[in-house]
C-alpha cells in the first residue's frame, strides 16, 4: 500500500506538468495569434484601389485617401475631392510623390480644397503645365515642380507650409541636392504672388528660383529661413510695409544691389544678405537683432563685397 501512495503522487506530479505544460501551449498559441491578427489587421488598414486614370491607397480608419499616381493623358485635370469604396467615401488628402511625374500633356491641374500634402517631386517633370492652383492650409515638398519649363507664375495661399518648417536643411546642403530640395526649386517661375491671408513665407520655400524677379507681398511680415536663398535674378524688391522679422539667409546669394528696410522691422537675421550685390543700405532704429553680432558687415550682410554704405537710423 505505501507504494502504491507513492505511485499515485508520482502519478499527481505528471498529471500537474502535463497541465501545466498544456495551459503554457495554449497561452503561446493565442499570444502568436494576437500578434498574426494584429499584423493583418494593420495590412489591411489600407487598401491600393484604382478608378479611371487614377490609383490611390486608401487608409481605412481615417477614411483619407492618397493619390498615388496618375496615368492619362488629358491637358486640363481635376483632381477629384473624394472617392468611393465598398461604401465607404474617402476624402483625397495627398498627393503622392512621383504622382504626376514626368507627364508632358497636362497644361493645367485643379486641385482641392481638402489636400492637405503635396509630397516630394509631386509634378517633376510636367513641362507644360502652365496653371495650377495651390489649396489652402497644405505642406509643400520638395521639388514639387522642378523642371516644370512653361510654369511662370503661382499664387501661395492662406496656409501655406514647406517640410522644411520643422526639418530644416543643413547649412552646407545646396537646393540643387537631388535628396534635399527646396519646394518651389528648379522651375520657371518669375513671379510669386502671396494671397492675402499669408503672413509669413515658408523656409526654403522660393530658394533656387533662379528666374524668379517679381514679388507681389500682400500682407507678409515674416521671412522664413532660406525663404528666398539664391534667387539670383532678383535684382531689385520692394519689401513689404508690415514685414517684421528677416530670417537667416533669406536673400543670400541674391543680386539686390540696394535697400532700404520698413520702419518696424525688427530683426535682420544671420547672413540675411550674404553675398549679394548690395552697394550700400539703411536701417531703421526698429531693429533690435542684426546677423549675430549686431556688427554689418559680420553678421547679416557677410560677403557683400561691393556693400560701402550702411546707414543706421
Amino acid at each position: 500500500m505505501k507504494l502504491g501512495k507513492e505511485m499515485v503522487k508520482v502519478n499527481d506530479k505528471v498529471c500537474k506538468g502535463r497541465k501545466c505544460f498544456i495551459v503554457s501551449m495554449l497561452f503561446m498559441l493565442t499570444f502568436f495569434f494576437s500578434i498574426g491578427f494584429m499584423e493583418q489587421s494593420s495590412k489591411a488598414d489600407t487598401v491600393n484601389y484604382s478608378e479611371g486614370d487614377f490609383s490611390y491607397q486608401l487608409t481605412q480608419e481615417t477614411k483619407t485617401a492618397t493619390l498615388q499616381k496618375y496615368t492619362g493623358i488629358s491637358q486640363s485635370v481635376t483632381i477629384p475631392s473624394r472617392i468611393n469604396w465598398d461604401g465607404a467615401s474617402y476624402n483625397v488628402t495627398v498627393i503622392g510623390q512621383n504622382a504626376f511625374r514626368d507627364n508632358t500633356k497636362i497644361t493645367s491641374i485643379n486641385i482641392p480644397k481638402g489636400v492637405l500634402e503635396i509630397d516630394n517631386y509631386a509634378f517633376y517633370g510636367c513641362s507644360v503645365l502652365s496653371s495650377v492652383k495651390l489649396p489652402t492650409n497644405c505642406q509643400l515638398g520638395k521639388y514639387i515642380f522642378y523642371e516644370c519649363d512653361s510654369l511662370n507664375e503661382i499664387s501661395i495661399p492662406e496656409g501655406t507650409t514647406s517640410i522644411y518648417d520643422t526639418y530644416p536643411l543643413d547649412d552646407d546642403k545646396e537646393v540643387d541636392q537631388k535628396n534635399d530640395g527646396a519646394c518651389l526649386a528648379g522651375g520657371a517661375i518669375e513671379k510669386i504672388t502671396f494671397e492675402s491671408g499669408v503672413t509669413k513665407v515658408p523656409s526654403h520655400l522660393c530658394e533656387g528660383l533662379t528666374q524668379l524677379k517679381t514679388i507681389e507681398w500682400g500682407n507678409v511680415a515674416s521671412l522664413g529661413y532660406h525663404a528666398f536663398n539664391r534667387c539670383e535674378s532678383l535684382t531689385t524688391i520692394e519689401l513689404p510695409s508690415k514685414l517684421i522679422c528677416i530670417d537667416g539667409r533669406v536673400f543670400k546669394g541674391c543680386a539686390i544691389r540696394s535697400k532700404s528696410f520698413p520702419n518696424g522691422l525688427t530683426q535682420i537675421g544671420y547672413q540675411a544678405f550674404q553675398g549679394s550685390e548690395l552697394e550700400q543700405v539703411v536701417i531703421p532704429d526698429s531693429v533690435k537683432i542684426l546677423g549675430i553680432t549686431n556688427l554689418a558687415t559680420e553678421g547679416a550682410f557677410e560677403d557683400c563685397e561691393k556693400l560701402t554704405s550702411v546707414v543706421l537710423l
